[in-house]
């Protein structure tokens, strides 16, 4: 009969118009962390490009870990920061690419005439970390980096490194 055979043929239209979901609900397409390191402590600026897949409902995208202290925040509209579980996160039910600018310190320690600092970067995906150091010709060490250069000029030594994905910035 007509009726059921429209039935179906309405039925197998609308299946052709289904999307497959994304395998991921974001994919972080760049973050690259540019900071001072001195006596006084450590300041990063995060620049983090984010690619927002999942179309439908609300996405938490976790970007550092609420252990640092945040200091400043630029978010475009309708993306919120957010700390959940032991991060910041931004919160969002955009789509499409999301930039963001988050300017946070880290403690630094001291030990033996050494300064370190450590930080875990929640967001998947490999990094970029540009950091000055006050004091010329310092010995700059960048745990797990990938490639590392380092220069000295006007009294300061300059690191850019590659970190890959998973591992904490040192």
């Amino acid at each position: 009969p007509w009726k059921e055979f429209r039935a179906l043929l309405e039925h197998s239209l609308k299946k052709g118009d289904d999307k497959p979901a994304p395998p991921a609900d974001y994919i972080v397409s760049s973050s690259e962390y540019t900071g001072t390191l001195s006596q006084d402590g450590a300041e990063f600026t995060l620049e983090i490009k984010v690619n927002i897949l999942k179309e439908k409902g609300w996405k938490r995208i976790p970007v550092l870990p609420a252990a640092v202290a945040l200091k400043s925040s630029k978010i475009p509209e309708k993306v919120h920061l957010n700390v959940n579980g032991g991060n910041y996160e931004l919160l969002t039910d955009k789509t499409g690419e999301v930039a963001a600018s988050l300017t946070f310190a880290v403690a630094v320690k001291k030990s033996g005439g050494m300064n370190s600092l450590m930080f875990q970067r929640p967001v998947a995906g490999s990094s970029v970390l540009k950091l000055s150091v006050e004091g010329g010709e310092a010995d700059v060490k960048v745990a797990g980096a990938q490639a590392l250069n380092v220069t000295d000029k006007d009294g300061k030594t300059t690191v850019a490194a590659a970190l890959p994905t998973g591992l904490a910035a040192q």
